[in-house]
């Protein structure tokens, strides 16, 4: 009786987490309040459920070990990286700054990451949370559409800004970079029967119109980051299964369309320039990133090992009065500034694990769905990592959040893959 009534308190935690973890994936777009409230929400029920556990257990193991998170290939390198920003913290050029966004900013990605890996630990509910990914994109794109046809847009009322498409993003780049990491998502299941919703049929138009959707509305944020992103993308999926002709293919169908809209985006870096008063040169000229590249070169120089400190990069560029007074639009470069080029190497350690074993996918799981879940997801993170060379996803608390989700779903997958080969030894 007392283990049918802790397992009725488990699965309600569960469903509680599941659904905030469900609202954090449809509204990641759109809200930030409630990434922030669903965050905070999961962590309490979450916390609630393991000292339950804990405190009704029989043999009752240490509380180190009732808390701890579950067990992924990408744990030591998440809190090699907290240790990193945290002994940063004391050597920040605003400590105060540092610590609170060590606990408000990183330590909730993580908790995600760890909340979302045990939560989602069997198929039926994970595919759950790929419904919710795919319902995301509906409002996103619609609302896009409508920005095109009526130049603001639905939901927040952004107006087009030099013929760029935002959406419901306050910035078109944020835009293309969140739909570039989706669309390889997309395509990793145009041939999938999701399970207890829609036959193979259905999904595979619903699949195709998101896809045209994702595509249109990309390629109108004119956001070359996101574009060559999907470039890249577009060759690792033609060539899955190590079909190289198919990836060529790929690429060439790219380079066709890109050729079409060479014109306009070409307008749009002219139309920009005497909006922010700087010359941002030609679309193909990287020329206007270099000024942030430079200045952040600057700072790691001047704090090469443990960086200016979490969240100070700004600070660090107005106290040596550099210019410009943003983000360096380089994603590691930004790590390597606020936590030193030993915050940097942590982080390539966690990529570096996130991808290894992916060249044999079949050895990670066994269910061919999911496999096929697990290199769109992948390639889904490669294209977010690229993005991140030239602008500033990582900094942004939608896009950061959509990066961990994605590191979470990879994990899952591999997780829920070697309980299955362990119940079948």
């Amino acid at each position: 009786m007392r283990k049918n009534s802790q397992d009725i308190i488990v699965r309600w935690c569960d469903t509680v987490i599941m659904t905030c973890l469900g609202a954090t994936l449809f509204y990641l777009s759109m809200s930030i309040a409630i990434i922030e409230v669903t965050a905070v929400m999961m962590f309490v029920v979450w916390l609630f459920k393991r000292l339950y556990v804990y405190t009704t257990a029989e043999k009752k193991p240490t509380i180190l070990k009732a808390l701890a998170p579950v067990p992924t290939i990408l744990n030591k390198p998440m809190w090699a990286m907290a240790a990193v920003i945290l002994t940063g913290a004391f050597f920040s050029l605003d400590p105060a700054m540092s610590f609170t966004k060590l606990l408000s900013k990183y330590a909730q990605l993580m908790f995600t990451f760890f909340i979302f890996v045990e939560t989602f630990d069997r198929p039926a509910r994970l595919w759950g949370a790929v419904y919710c990914l795919l319902a995301s994109l509906i409002p996103v794109i619609m609302d896009g559409v409508f920005q095109h046809i009526r130049g603001t847009s639905m939901i927040f009322h952004y107006t087009v800004a030099t013929g760029r498409l935002t959406s419901t993003f306050s910035h078109p780049n944020d835009l293309g970079t969140y739909l570039a990491a989706i669309f390889p998502v997309l395509v990793s299941l145009r041939n999938i029967a999701l399970p207890n919703l829609l036959g193979k049929k259905i999904m595979r138009f619903l699949i195709f119109i998101l896809s045209l959707g994702t595509l249109f509305i990309l390629a109108m944020t004119y956001s070359r980051a996101a574009w060559l992103a999907l470039f890249l993308s577009l060759i690792l999926l033609g060539m899955k299964g190590k079909n190289i002709a198919r990836g060529i293919f790929c690429a060439l169908i790219f380079v066709f369309c890109f050729i079409l809209f060479l014109p306009q985006a070409e307008r749009t870096r002219s139309d920009i320039t005497p909006v922010h008063h700087q010359n941002y040169g030609s679309f193909l000229s990287i020329s206007s990133r270099l000024p942030y590249w430079s200045s952040a070169l600057q700072v790691i120089e001047k704090y090469p090992l443990l960086g200016s400190g979490y969240n100070t990069y700004v600070l660090a560029l107005e106290k040596f009065k550099l210019t410009p007074y943003e983000y360096a639009h380089n994603g590691y470069l930004q790590i390597a500034a606020e936590t030193g080029l030993i915050g940097l190497g942590v982080f390539i350690w966690l990529i570096v694990n996130l991808f290894f074993g992916l060249n044999n996918i079949s050895s990670l799981t066994a269910d061919p769905a999911l496999g096929k879940l697990l290199f769109g997801v992948s390639i889904g993170i490669f294209a977010f990592l690229t993005n991140s060379f030239f602008d500033t996803g990582f900094s942004s608390i939608q896009l950061s959040t959509m990066l961990w989700l994605l590191f979470g779903f990879s994990a899952a997958i591999r997780r829920i893959g070697l309980t299955v080969q362990t119940s079948q030894g």
